[in-house]
């Protein structure tokens, strides 16, 4: 076992030498544009786990206080959290974007309605199949859901990849 966590954290080691030496070898302006981009990425991660424990409270609150289905819990939470995201994340992350506030909600909608669909249908297998908890199964689901937006709307949505 400690031959395995050795070996693993070898790796690992080298794993983030290779980046930084990547990394430092960039010319000057790379070197700034991935600052810039690793910014976006870290605030939109700060943002996005405070919304997502909104998220967690509101299915908590749904599911348990009130007895609404947790497939129609998640849901809810899902879109009242994400709708939130979106207007933090317009304001301090995607701020230099041309596209006007309402189209990008239009898309962001369109994006995180595919989320939405990933998020029921995963959390009906786990729950139903494999017997977890809803608020477990929602945790799990939530680090795809999320990098899913991210880049969704990185890429497409306000296409801001390899900008600012």
């Amino acid at each position: 076992m400690s031959f395995i966590l050795a070996k693993h954290n070898f790796l690992l080691y080298f794993n983030i030498k290779s980046v930084i030496l990547v990394l430092e070898n960039l010319p000057p302006h790379k070197q700034i544009k991935k600052m810039k981009a690793t910014k976006r990425f870290l605030k939109y991660t700060i943002i996005g786990t405070s919304t997502f424990i909104l998220d967690l409270a509101l299915l908590y609150l749904l599911n348990d206080f009130f007895n609404l289905n947790y497939l129609f819990s998640a849901g809810l939470a899902y879109l009242i959290s994400v709708s939130i995201n979106y207007y933090i994340a317009r304001k301090l992350i995607f701020a230099k974007t041309e596209r006007k506030f309402d189209h990008g909600y239009y898309y962001f909608i369109l994006i995180t309605g595919a989320g939405l669909i990933f998020i029921v249908l995963l959390m009906a297998l786990l729950v139903e199949v494999f017997n977890l908890e809803p608020f477990l199964s929602r945790i799990l689901i939530a680090g795809a859901v999320g990098m899913w937006n991210y880049l969704m709307n990185l890429f497409f949505n306000f296409k801001m990849a390899g900008k600012y």
